[in-house]
Parts: C-alpha cells; structure tokens; sequence
C-alpha cells in the first residue's frame, strides 16, 4: 500500500469533518487544561499512522492471509473467518497500538523513564487523536469521492450517515487506547497496558466479522462498536479525573511550595 493513497483523495469535507470528530473528543476530554505543546504530539499521530499501515500491518496481514488461504482455500478461509480471521484483527490491534505507544515511549525515554500518569494520558490522548483523525479523513474522503452527496440522507436517513457516525466514535476510540497506553508506561506497566489496549483493539474489530457472517446488521455493529469505544473513552475520563483530585489532595496536604520543576511535571 501506498503511504500517498491515504490522502489521494482530499476534500475540504472529509479533512474538516475528521479535524471536528477529533476536536470534539479532545474537547469533551478537558484537553484544553493541558499545555499547549501536547497539541502538536497529534501531528505525530498524523504522521505515525500511514507509515504504521502501509509498511507494518498490511504487510504483515496480507502474509498471513495468503498463508491460510493457501493452505485452507479461499472457500473455507471465509466459511471460517470467525477464527481464521483472528491473525488480521490480531495484528491491527498490535500494529496500531504500538505506533500510537512509540512518541509516548520516546519522550519517556528522554525523561529518564520517568512520567507522571497525568502527562502519559495527556500524551497519549494527543497522539491517538491525530492517529484517530489522519484515518477518519483518509475514509471520508473516500466516502464522498465515491459520489456521496449530503442529499442522499433523506432518502436513506441513518444509513447514509453510518460512515460518519462509526468515524466519529472511532476517533474517540483511538484517543482513550493511547491515553491508556501512555497511562500505562508512566505507571511502570507498559507492555501490560498496550496490550490491554491492542485487545481491546482486537475486540473492535473482530466483532465486525458478525456483520460479515449477516449475524447482526450494519446499524446493530455500527452501534455496538460506538458503546463499546464510549465505555472505553469513559475509563479515560475516570483516570483523569482521579489523578487530579490525587494532585489537589497532595498539595492540599503539602504546605511546602511546589517546586518549578514539580510544576513542569503536570501538563
């Protein structure tokens, strides 16, 4: 796959919509507390997530395909997708996961390996919502380059909006799995963490093959998937909530002034 073909078909549309989607969540999220050079890390998610999928996972997916239809046939491969199809949702989930781990993981690294839990998730969460923003773009420009106008939905009313409405809890989801991820490496449990978070990736996108068996229906996925990444994105909210009642109970306890350098620690 080409890294270019993920923005072969630019329109104002899908680059605005997708920016919302994303600005949304952030919003909702309390983002706008934290210090503004955690805005540009989405940049690095922009960035990360073409490369992640052109060079690594569809690689990686298309080998163990080919493998299994090649040993099983294609007939049975799709006759058995619900776990033929594991190895591809598995390697999404890892791929993916640990490219939006990787900025996290630098800065980490160049401090000492020493994080607080707050800056982990303000990190994460800004690197998940640009990785959550380049792919909702890259999928809606392609919707409405394949003729989607806004006059189809009073015809096909939700189903016309389907697309949008799966980008707009996806995004949500890709920022609360980084936000877990960079949680979880400043609480000394990375590798626990993401892979919670690849699994919970994993989880995602597998239950996209009941649509493909016609076991539930595209409006039943569409909102099981969006449940789903609320209740994920909610566990975020939960963490940044907790830890800052920690800071203001600590401080509130401490009658020492907080150094410059404590204060550096709290995005």
């Amino acid at each position: 796959m080409d890294i270019l073909s993920f923005f072969g078909y630019p329109s104002f549309s899908g680059v605005g919509i997708a920016v919302a989607f994303g600005l949304i969540w952030l919003a909702a999220l309390g983002a706008w507390q934290w210090r503004g050079k955690w805005l540009w890390l989405s940049l690095a998610g922009v960035v990360i997530f073409p490369i992640s999928i052109a060079w690594i996972q569809v690689p990686l997916q298309n080998l163990v395909n080919n493998r299994l239809v090649d040993s099983y046939g294609l007939l049975t491969y799709q006759n058995r997708i619900l776990w033929m199809g594991i190895p591809y949702v598995l390697i999404s989930g890892l791929v993916q996961e640990g490219a939006k781990l990787f900025p996290v993981s630098i800065y980490w690294w160049g401090q000492n390996r020493e994080l607080s839990p707050k800056t982990g998730l303000a990190i994460g969460t800004m690197v998940g919502a640009g990785f959550g923003v380049c792919e909702a773009q890259w999928l809606l420009n392609s919707v409405f380059a394949s003729g989607f106008t806004w006059s189809l939905v009073p015809q096909y009313g939700f189903l016309a909006l389907l697309p949008f409405w799966e980008r707009f809890f996806t995004v949500s989801f890709h920022i609360a799995t980084g936000a877990l991820s960079g949680y979880g490496l400043a609480k000394g449990k990375g590798w626990q963490f993401y892979s919670l978070a690849s699994f919970l990736h994993f989880l995602a996108n597998y239950s996209t093959f009941f649509y493909y068996k016609e076991m539930v229906t595209a409006v039943q996925i569409e909102i099981i998937i969006a449940v789903f990444s609320v209740i994920i994105y909610g566990v975020v909210l939960w963490l940044k909530w907790r830890h800052a009642e920690e800071i203001k109970q600590d401080n509130g306890h401490n009658n020492e002034p907080m150094l410059p350098s404590d204060q550096n620690q709290l995005p």
